[in-house]
Order: structure tokens, then C-alpha cells, then sequence
């Protein structure tokens, strides 16, 4: 990412979002939540 131009303040701002996605994630799984809107196809 460093190469692709991205500072270590914006590469700290990714990995913070990933972060962040991933606990909303942990937290539907404890209350098995399913997905509203699924992706066509699936």
C-alpha cells in the first residue's frame, strides 16, 4: 500500500476501517443476524 502512495497515517485510517467492519461483523454473528439484502445470484 506504502508503494500505491498511501502514507502511514492513511494506511492506519484502512486498517482502522477494516477494524471496525470486521467488529460490526463479530457483533451480527452473536445475534445471528441475517443480511437484509443478499448479492444477486446467491
Amino acid at each position: 500500500m506504502l508503494r500505491l502512495g498511501l502514507d502511514q497515517e492513511g494506511l492506519s485510517e484502512l486498517i482502522e476501517v477494516a477494524q471496525l467492519f470486521n467488529g460490526l461483523n463479530r457483533v451480527a454473528d452473536a445475534f445471528q443476524l441475517e443480511a437484509d439484502v443478499r448479492p444477486e445470484g446467491v
